[in-house]
């Protein structure tokens, strides 16, 4: 079939070959047309004459300014993120409970260069140039750890609160009471009935086993404190004495609800500590207490 030349004038004659259009010299408008194409193929490789190849350029132009933003955005991401990760200052208690008489460690975290610590009620709590905290007595404060950073003064907060410390009871302090007399009454100390004591509370004169025990009982509690005197291992205290089978004496350290732990002298003709003693023990030998409480 034979075609006129106006149909070949408005025919963009091209082909595609490996991604690549390829346009011979045309009119105008089919440069234009192929120009459109060629926008729609990434890889395209265009040849233009005259006016076409005006064309070609200023299509280029546009992808190289879309690569060029598409990076400026990407690096603009990645420096926002990089602010967002930077690690805050801090300390490591926000808020710290202790009892009259304690310290705590603050410290701080992230913090360059020379941090002044100070409390904001020193009879409450004091606080060291190093960020020792030291509980004085019952109450709050604050204890704020200031510093620099680009040329601005930056503060760090920690409320602290102080308990008044639990009341020792007496039988605790009976207890410490004894345990301090180890050195006085060593372990292993020759002590028989050639030592005697006059044990005023009791109107006795002792000797041997019953003598350490008046001098212990008179030390911890004092030379004047009555004596009562029961049969209730439920009812026995840290410091009583119990009488065991009526041959020999020994002084409570401790006990349980089923033992005792004593102090005593003239076991195996010396002092002897932390011996234990069970309940059943002594109720199959028979005792009796006498306490000073």
């Amino acid at each position: 079939m034979k075609h006129s030349n106006s149909f070949w004038k408005r025919t963009i004659i091209g082909c595609s070959l490996l991604g690549m259009v390829i346009v011979t010299a045309l009119p105008a408008q089919a440069a234009v047309q192929a120009a459109t194409l060629n926008e729609r193929t990434v890889s395209a490789v265009s040849t233009y004459t005259g006016t076409n190849a005006a064309l070609a350029t200023s299509k280029t132009a546009a992808i190289n300014t879309a690569t060029s933003t598409t990076n400026t955005t990407t690096n603009d991401a990645t420096l926002t993120a990089s602010k967002t990760t930077a690690k805050k200052a801090a300390l490591n208690k926000t808020s710290l409970k202790l009892k009259k008489g304690k310290t705590y460690q603050l410290k701080t975290k992230n913090v360059k260069g020379t941090v002044t610590w100070r409390s904001s009620n020193k009879k409450i709590a004091t606080v060291s140039k190093k960020g020792k905290v030291t509980a004085k007595k019952a109450g709050s404060t604050v204890i704020k750890a200031t510093y620099k950073k680009n040329g601005k003064i930056k503060t760090l907060k920690c409320k602290v609160t102080v308990t008044a410390a639990k009341k020792e009871s007496r039988e605790e302090t009976v207890k410490k009471k004894i345990l301090a007399l180890q050195n006085t009454y060593k372990e292993g100390t020759t002590w028989t009935n050639d030592n005697f004591y006059l044990w005023k509370a009791k109107n006795m004169y002792c000797y041997g086993c019953i003598a350490l025990a008046g001098k212990i009982s008179d030390t911890v509690f004092g030379k004047d404190a009555p004596v009562k005197t029961h049969k209730d291992f439920s009812a026995i205290k840290n410091g009583d004495h119990i009488r065991i089978g009526n041959y020999h004496s020994v002084i409570v350290i401790s006990h349980t609800s089923d033992s005792v732990t004593v102090v005593e002298g003239n076991y195996n003709s010396s002092i002897h500590w932390f011996r234990t003693i069970t309940k059943s023990s002594l109720q199959q030998t028979g005792f009796s207490v006498d306490t000073r409480y």
